[in-house]
């Protein structure tokens, strides 16, 4: 299957500048493909595809959107 990230809105500001780094990362099993990061915003648009191979029986995958933060870490946003 294809998946394509299109984009994300009203992302919540992880920086001192009320921006964020965002990415977002698709996940069907074990499979993981990231998005390229999208600096200081708050409305990133990624238009990425990528190619994922589905079992049969397997039609939930997630789309968790991430930020980097100046500390270098990781956030859940």
């Amino acid at each position: 299957m294809v998946v394509e990230v299109l984009a994300a809105r009203n992302i919540e500001a992880t920086d001192l500048l009320g921006t964020s780094d965002p990415y977002a990362v698709v996940s069907l099993g074990a499979q993981l493909c990231k998005t390229a990061v999208r600096p200081r915003t708050l409305k990133p648009v990624w238009a990425e595809r990528f190619n994922i191979i589905a079992a049969k029986g397997e039609l939930i995958f997630l789309i968790p959107v991430w930020a980097i933060r100046l500390t270098g870490k990781f956030l859940f946003i």
